[in-house]
């Protein structure tokens, strides 16, 4: 927030200067019209000239300025009044948003039984079986909240649509009528400036506590989203991710709400009321020995562990321009964009393109070399091998991804991609 604050003050300073700038060139402007007034009070007709017809010449050509400049003004406050009135109607309907939803329960009591409800205490467990402690809530998308939140978001993407349009009205084509100077643009501009960067700022360092902000809460067994999050850290958002349903080959096998956080798959547990990580099955070794005279896993407990998911640890990488999306969207960029339209404001055209092309040039170029990176680490998590697991009374060769919890495996040599207890040990015929 510190750096929020940076760049409201340096917008505040902008926007000062710049009103000091036209201020002064109005100031210009009226000095020279007086000059101009002056020189003709003391100009002195010729005899020969019809000083009626000029003077009614001169009253139609000031009425002509008169109504030019209040067109001009229009232009100008047409643009003003509609981001400001647009801005100020999205404000009012969250404000409102915000009030409804802070009284949708009674009292402090009801307050604190809804978040014991609707948040649980559970264990996180991270790619390298570290467990730590994680906090659960529930969401749900909100009828009002979600449009409102997407109106917001594509605030910052209509601003600079519009300063665009202000750009190329200067520089490359008059797309008004009147034609509009980069003088008279300069109050819109600023508005719509201001607006756009500080709706930009406020969603990159609070991303997540906005998308929240807008979806309803839930029980965790009715939420769309879950919201993980370390009670220990205060200062950390958490991290909102979305809830899926499992696939099973067997009709019969009703399907589980799940989703992935730490490539980790966290399945809904009914007696426990929480999602609670899968890859583990809890039996006492008579349990296991058990099940290897049973012949192992087989018929409608076999397919419900097959619809836990596969064997593998699912590394999730974002498309390109998600990963340009990310980069991009970072406050420092948002900076240097935020200082490439100030310069290009100031008719310096070549320092703001020159600018653009190197934060374009090194945001992309990271971008790739980061995603680059993640691909390959993908790939060095899919591994995969061949397992020989007891299944329905008989051994059975198949892909590691196909191993599931509670299965029974032979392992000879090479490498098997899973955590195993040893049931039995043979005697190999080349030890002692």
């Amino acid at each position: 927030m510190k750096q929020l604050a940076i760049f409201v003050l340096f917008a505040w300073l902008l926007s000062s200067a710049e009103a000091s700038l036209l201020r002064a060139e109005r100031r210009v402007e009226l000095t020279d019209t007086h000059k101009f007034l002056g020189a003709l009070r003391g100009f002195q007709f010729p005899e020969n000239v019809d000083i009626t017809t000029d003077k009614a010449r001169l009253s139609a050509e000031r009425a002509r300025m008169g109504d030019y400049a209040l067109q001009v003004l229009a232009v100008q406050r047409v643009y003003e009044l509609i981001w400001i009135c647009g801005v100020g109607l999205l404000t009012l309907c969250t404000a409102a948003y915000f009030a409804v939803k802070g009284t949708s329960t009674d009292n402090e009591e009801d307050t604190e039984a809804r978040r014991k409800a609707f948040q649980k205490k559970a264990t996180g467990i991270s790619t390298d079986d570290h467990e730590f402690a994680m906090t659960q809530t529930g969401f749900v998308q909100c009828l009002i909240g979600t449009p409102l939140y997407f109106l917001w978001a594509c605030v910052p993407l209509l601003g600079y649509i519009q300063m665009t349009v202000f750009t190329l009205d200067h520089y490359l084509f008059a797309l008004h009528v009147p034609d509009q100077t980069w003088l008279q643009l300069a109050e819109p501009f600023l508005v719509v400036f201001l607006i756009s960067h500080v709706v930009l700022f406020f969603q990159a360092y609070v991303g997540t506590k906005v998308r929240v902000f807008f979806m309803r809460t839930a029980s965790l067994m009715e939420s769309s989203h879950v919201l993980m999050a370390d009670p220990s850290n205060p200062d950390d958002p958490g991290t909102l991710v979305e809830v899926k349903y499992t696939e099973s080959p067997d009709t019969d096998v009703e399907p589980m709400k799940y989703f992935e956080f730490t490539c980790v798959r966290y399945l809904w547990n009914k007696t426990a009321n929480r999602f609670r990580p899968s890859g583990q099955d809890d039996v006492t070794c008579q349990e296991a020995k058990q099940r290897v005279i049973d012949g192992g896993l087989s018929g409608t407990d076999l397919s419900r562990r097959i619809s836990w998911g596969p064997n593998t640890i699912n590394i999730e990488v974002p498309s390109l321009f998600g990963s340009l999306a990310n980069e991009f969207l970072s406050a420092i960029y948002i900076f240097q964009f935020s200082c490439i339209w100030v310069y290009m404001f100031y008719s310096t055209w070549n320092i703001a393109s020159i600018w653009l092309v190197l934060a374009l040039f090194s945001g992309s170029t990271k971008a790739f070399l980061v995603r680059k990176n993640q691909l390959k680490i993908k790939d060095m998590a899919a591994t995969e091998t061949e397992a020989n697991i007891y299944r329905a009374g008989k051994w059975t060769k198949v892909s590691s991804a196909a191993i599931v919890p509670g299965d029974i495996l032979c392992v000879t040599d090479g490498t098997v991609p899973c955590d195993i207890a040893i049931l039995e040990g043979l005697k190999s015929e080349h030890s002692g």
